[in-house]
């Protein structure tokens, strides 16, 4: 059985799954109408294939949202709502959704509307790089080969200062243990 808050959820989604079908179709409808039947002397055949990418991750990304989306019942009664579709990786979904419409709907007007899907590997090359950063650019390793036996001896002592400073807190807390 579920509760009030899996059933607004569940309504919630539903309508959600609903306003992304109608907005899928929106612009695939502005697309073929505008560019490949009005100014259909400019559609070669990268058009049409950009076309079809651009609605093949349209329609992964949609039947990903709404299996994600979609209610659990068991003997007609709701167990569960689906998921939030607010929170985690769903939401990447949403996003390629929308900057997909965005460049087709660009791409009706323009050929140069197809450089805005760009930002997909863009940012997607930004992310990797974040995970990456500390990997490649560890500056910790190379700079212990360059501290000379002075300045090493010297962090040492500031450092065993910090621990014994950090230990006498925990017991003034009177936690009776160093966490």
């Amino acid at each position: 059985m579920a509760g009030a808050g899996a059933k607004k959820r569940s309504e919630e989604n539903a309508r959600t799954v609903r306003n992304v079908g109608i907005y899928i179709l929106v612009c695939a409808a502005e697309f073929a109408l505008i560019r490949l039947y009005f100014k259909q002397s400019s559609a070669d055949w990268t058009t049409w294939a950009a076309f079809a990418g651009t609605m093949l991750v349209q329609g992964i990304s949609y039947i990903s949202i709404a299996a994600v989306a979609k209610p659990v019942y068991s003997n007609g009664v709701l167990v569960d709502g689906g998921a939030d579709l607010a929170k985690g990786s769903i939401s990447y979904f949403f996003d390629l959704l929308y900057v997909t419409g965005f460049a087709q709907v660009l791409a009706s007007f323009t050929a140069y509307g197809w450089y805005v899907y760009a930002v997909v590997p863009a940012y997607a090359g930004f992310k990797v790089f974040q995970i990456a950063k500390p990997l490649l650019f560890d500056k910790s390793k190379a700079s212990e080969a360059e501290v000379d036996e002075a300045t090493r001896k010297k962090l040492e002592r500031t450092q065993m200062r910090a621990e014994r400073r950090g230990v006498k807190r925990f017991w003034t807390l009177g936690l009776g243990q160093v966490l």
